[in-house]
């Protein structure tokens, strides 16, 4: 087992012993949570996937890098969690379309995405191997209501023009 999965999986027993204790409203003495999502409604000052990494820089975190699916599962449930909704479209989460690939915020390859298949489609079929090299995408979990009122959040991308409003998901390390 890999150093990150094992670092990944140690920090979602600790975010999810954070969540309840924070639902059931008890505090565990003596323990410290170095990690934590912190979620910010859209804002128009952060309204381009550079301006809102800068915002959660200076939060001392960095955009959600989301590495596997009990971690898109977590941030899920937590944005649940979220009020105010209403208020934009979606959150910016820490992935980039570059030159051809999906990286991460910190330049990484990106292992895993939860794009819908069209949206996978789309970057696959292109005519030529430079058309997809010229695009810069950022990735994004956009909210959703069904018509049976259900609330959904899937993995999307904007483009440098796109005028949704997001909002971000922060990933903080603090001990």
């Amino acid at each position: 087992m890999s150093l990150k999965l094992i670092a990944c999986v140690l920090v979602f027993v600790i975010y999810a012993a954070y969540v309840e204790a924070r639902r059931s409203g008890k505090k565990n003495k003596g323990q410290r949570f170095c990690h934590y999502y912190d979620v910010d409604e859209y804002a128009p000052s952060r309204d381009t996937w550079e301006k809102a990494r800068k915002h959660c820089q200076r939060k001392g975190g960095d955009l959600v890098q989301i590495g596997s699916p009990n971690e898109d599962y977590r941030v899920n449930k937590m944005l649940e969690d979220v009020t105010n909704k209403g208020n934009g479209d979606g959150w910016y989460i820490g992935a980039k379309y570059v030159n051809g690939e999906w990286r991460m915020a910190d330049g990484s390859p990106m292992w895993y995405t939860n794009f819908p298949k069209y949206v996978q489609e789309a970057f696959m079929m292109s005519d030529s191997p430079s058309d997809t090299s010229r695009i810069t995408n950022s990735a994004a979990i956009f909210y959703d209501v069904t018509a049976n009122g259900y609330e959904t959040y899937n993995w999307g991308y904007v483009s440098p023009r796109d005028r949704s409003k997001l909002g971000t998901i922060c990933e903080i390390k603090k001990c």
